[in-house]
């Protein structure tokens, strides 16, 4: 019991990080965006 509670709580951690990663890289996106508009 104690082995699946402590892997279901990784598998939430590394949910937590895709997350992170997936609205830094929609910001780096939309900064691209506005950077690029803001030059033309």
């Amino acid at each position: 019991m104690r082995g699946t509670t402590s892997c279901a709580r990784r598998h939430k951690q590394g949910n937590i990080m895709n997350r992170i990663i997936y609205i830094v890289g929609l910001i780096v996106v939309i900064l691209a965006v506005l950077s690029f508009f803001g030059l033309r």
